[in-house]
């Protein structure tokens, strides 16, 4: 089924963009539940994505901090980021 072709953690390896430019990590940093292990899952699915911008130039790390995001999860992020790049 597309729902599971969508769950699928082997079609997240690309870095899948909305019309938005948004990836999922964007998309998670823009909500209002804040998971860590979502953020785990998908910065070790899509690294790329950390500095993916949308069609606004925004990066998933901006998004966190605009929507409050734990100091945890921003941490995550930024040390993801330099981690990887």
């Amino acid at each position: 089924s597309d729902q599971s072709k969508a769950l699928n953690p082997s079609n997240l390896i690309d870095n899948h963009q909305d019309c938005l430019g948004m990836t999922p990590l964007h998309i998670l940093a823009c909500s209002t539940k804040q998971n860590l292990h979502l953020y785990l899952f998908l910065v070790d699915h899509q690294p790329n994505s950390l500095v993916t911008e949308d069609k606004w130039g925004c990066t998933p790390i901006l998004y966190a901090i605009w929507g409050n995001a734990s100091q945890q999860i921003i941490q995550f992020l930024i040390g993801s980021q330099k981690a990887a790049f």
